[in-house]
């Protein structure tokens, strides 16, 4: 299900000029984004491509390389699920991540009370004309 979603995520956006992709790309930093998976998957178009070689290279680099990150970016070494050792790598731990709420609909929420977004009967969002004056002088900000 993961690799479907990783190829529908790269049809829609690896050569996109979306506005909104433009913006993130610009912004992301060094964080983890779709800009940095989506063309390190540009190889699973080569003939005769393994599991192992079209996988490989995506969980080493965005699964341990930025577990690894992560633990040394928030210095909680102690909660270390796996290790690498001699060019394999151990698991340590299970993982099992902490529920969390979404924040989406708090956010939704706020921009909804600034009239930035309104929401219509079937709970469509729409961008409102205020929305679209700041998200113009944002963009225009940022060019």
């Amino acid at each position: 299900m993961a690799c479907v979603l990783l190829g529908v995520l790269y049809g829609r956006w690896r050569a996109s000029e979306d506005i909104g992709f433009d913006f993130v790309s610009h912004h992301a930093g060094t964080e983890l984004w779709a800009g940095d998976l989506l063309p390190a998957l540009d190889g699973w178009l080569l003939r005769g491509l393994s599991w192992d070689s079209a996988l490989g290279d995506i969980i080493r680099r965005f699964v341990l390389e930025q577990h690894q990150l992560v633990l040394f970016q928030k210095g909680r070494l102690d909660a270390a699920w796996l290790h690498c050792s001699e060019n394999r790598y151990f698991k340590d731990q299970d993982y099992e991540p902490d529920f969390r709420t979404s924040r989406h609909r708090s956010a939704v929420g706020i921009l909804t009370d600034l009239r930035l977004l309104s929401v219509d009967r079937a709970e469509r969002l729409h961008i409102t004309a205020d929305g679209r004056t700041v998200l113009r002088r944002i963009l225009e900000a940022d060019g």
